[in-house]
C-alpha cells in the first residue's frame, strides 16, 4: 500500500481481492478482460468507466457509492 497518500480506487479493489483469495487472472476471468487491465487499473495506470467499476465492486461484494459536492 502507498505511503503518506490517498487509498486509490485501484488500492481498494486490490486489498478486496486479496482478502477474498481472488487472484488477478480470476477477477479478469470474470469480467471478461486481461489480467494486464486489471494490473493496470490496482495500480493506477489506467482509468475505468463507471459500468465497469460497479461490475468489478460487484464480483468482489463492493457497493459503489459516488458523492459530489459543492467545493464552495
Amino acid at each position: 500500500m502507498k505511503t503518506n497518500q490517498a487509498i486509490t480506487i485501484g488500492d481498494s479493489l486490490k486489498i478486496r481481492r486479496k482478502k477474498l483469495g481472488l487472484t488477478q487472472t480470476e477477477v479478469a476471468n470474470k469480467l471478461n478482460c486481461s489480467m494486464m487491465q486489471i494490473s493496470y487499473i490496482e495500480r493506477g495506470g489506467r482509468f475505468l468507466k463507471i459500468e465497469f467499476l460497479e461490475r468489478w465492486a460487484d464480483i468482489l461484494g463492493l457497493e459503489v457509492e459516488i458523492n459530489l459536492k459543492e467545493r464552495f
